[in-house]
């Protein structure tokens, strides 16, 4: 009777840890990857122990605008603000910078700490805070400082009007 009790607390812990591992089989789509706040993991057939989250890897366009007051802001068609200047920047995650992008990413949002660089200086060097971010600047439209409203007298002089 004792080694038929020990028979049958062998197999159900055998089926608890089959089911267990079934549990962990997690299958990652290409496009994204996976963060459980230590690990990345990548698109594919992974175990992953813990609770995680997914990002979507593709290219991304952001718009921004910078208001009467140089708050620059993700930009929105919708708002009534009138806008100093707009501007777009396309990116995407750096796939070998994966471990400061998804924190980043997850945390606050690459587009909101884009949006306070350029509220704090308009004329910042994106592919400097690129890498930190674990991002890759593609394409940057609109930035630099825009020349309507001026008169330009050579040699960089310009007179805003």
């Amino acid at each position: 009777m004792f080694s038929v009790f020990i028979l049958l607390v062998v197999v159900w812990t055998v089926v608890m840890i089959v089911r267990y591992q079934n549990k962990l089989n997690v299958y990652i789509q290409p496009g994204f990857a996976a963060w459980d706040g230590k690990t990345v993991y990548v698109p594919g057939q992974n175990q992953i122990p813990f609770e995680y989250k997914l990002v979507e890897l593709k290219e991304k366009v952001s718009q921004f605008a910078i208001d009467q007051s140089g708050n620059c802001r993700i930009f929105d068609s919708q708002s009534p603000l009138k806008f100093k200047k707009r501007f777009a920047i396309e990116w995407r995650p750096n796939p070998q910078k994966l471990e400061a992008f998804l924190p980043t990413e997850i945390d606050s949002g690459v587009e909101k700490l884009m949006a306070e660089v350029f509220t704090l200086n308009p004329d910042a060097d994106l592919d400097r805070y690129a890498e930190k971010w674990g991002i890759i600047v593609i394409y940057s439209e609109g930035l630099g400082t825009p020349d309507e409203g001026s008169i330009s007298l050579g040699d960089d002089v310009k007179i805003p009007y």
